[in-house]
């Protein structure tokens, strides 16, 4: 199988939810049995979990008990109406999908649903694919809005990290672009452009459970040391891994340091068993850390850097995807690089590494 043949992650078919359809809940609310049952059974086979409501009362009751991901919701309904039950199950779940499904076909109940926080107006009678992919679109839209909040909140707190470090500053956002501009030019898909422009700012974010004193310490880690910062792509990846709808990203987070030999951390993955993505954030990271200044050493200039990657092509790095970021180094093709320039963050003086020390230990705080 060449490199540039994307392997897919096994994550299953996913719903808006982030999720398989099996396991996104969906409430459906009417006051006509019959409706509410045919609507019921045709979610159920299509694989969802499905609670039935007669009224607006028994879906705020229902609701209370457990949030749903989707509610499929009739306006015209004795006791509360679907307008008021609308405004009560955002104001209990504001993530929630509320779909309209109702034979009301006046324009001005339509948009006073969707000024309301509805997701989508269905008149009836329900034709069940549209109905079907109704639920899925909405389902997707609620899952890229949580995504882009989540996403955002790890971010910020990634970067209000490395803004406490002179040696790491910036380094997440230098490391997105490279590995973005090197993904574009082995054209990969755009599912996975976004994964990595997800997954770039926070592929170090595991290291807020890293001691400062390892992060920061002058010279070669000891065997402690190097085991305990081996922790924090794990650590980021647990950070990510509780939200279903970033699945694909924290397994680009956990396996940046993995290494094409096997050698490398934290699954000891080789290879192609390591996802592109991940391989191609490692050749990114490798080359900012050591374009970078370190508590151990001075930064290195492109011509040593562009060496080092070379020699670790095949080994630490993948060897197809090296000679392809090297080339944009020569043309001057990564943005924000002028041929030859390092990215000092500080002035120091050079601090000769350990001898014999590798290039992923010489640069694991990349």
């Amino acid at each position: 199988m060449k490199l540039f043949q994307l392997a897919k992650l096994d994550v299953g078919f996913e719903t808006g939810a982030g999720m398989s359809s099996k396991a996104a809940t969906v409430l459906v609310v009417d006051d006509d049995e019959g409706v509410r049952n045919v609507i019921a059974r045709h979610l159920g086979q299509a694989g969802y979990r499905v609670t039935k409501a007669a009224d607006g009362e028994e879906a705020i009751k229902v609701s209370l008990a457990r949030p749903f991901d989707a509610v499929l919701l009739d306006l015209r309904m004795p006791g509360m109406g679907g307008h008021r039950a609308l405004e009560k199950l955002l104001a209990i779940e504001p993530e929630t999908a509320v779909l309209i499904v109702s034979a009301v076909d006046e324009v001005s109940d339509a948009v006073q649903a969707m000024r309301s926080g509805a997701a989508d107006y269905i008149q009836k009678p329900v034709d069940f694919n549209e109905l079907q992919m109704a639920v899925e679109r909405a389902l997707r839209l609620r899952s890229r809005r949580r995504q882009r909040g989540y996403i955002s909140s790890v971010a910020a707190l990634a970067a209000a990290l490395e803004a406490k470090d002179p040696y790491t500053q910036g380094h997440s956002e230098r490391v997105t672009v490279y590995a973005l501009r090197l993904a574009q030019q082995i054209g990969i898909d755009a599912e996975l452009m976004d994964d990595i422009q997800a997954a770039g700012p926070l592929h170090d974010i595991g290291k807020i459970g890293i001691r400062e004193e390892v992060l920061h310490k002058p010279g070669k880690l000891d065997d402690e040391e190097f085991e305990h910062i081996k922790m924090h792509p794990r650590i980021g990846s647990r950070m990510l891994a509780h939200q279903d709808s970033l699945s694909r990203i924290h397994q680009l987070v956990r396996h940046h340091h993995e290494r094409i030999d096997g050698r490398g951390y934290p699954d000891g993955l080789a290879g192609e068993e390591i996802p592109l993505g991940a391989r191609i954030l490692a050749v990114a990271d490798t080359f900012d850390a050591m374009t970078s200044n370190r508590p151990y050493r001075k930064f290195l200039d492109d011509e040593e850097a562009r060496r080092r990657l070379i020699d670790a092509g095949g080994s630490q790095l993948d060897n197809e995807l090296v000679p392809v970021f090297v080339d944009l180094l020569d043309r001057g093709w990564l943005p924000g690089r002028p041929a030859g320039a390092g990215h000092p963050t500080q002035e120091m003086p050079r601090v000769e590494p350990a001898e014999g020390e590798a290039v992923e230990e010489k640069d694991e705080d990349g």
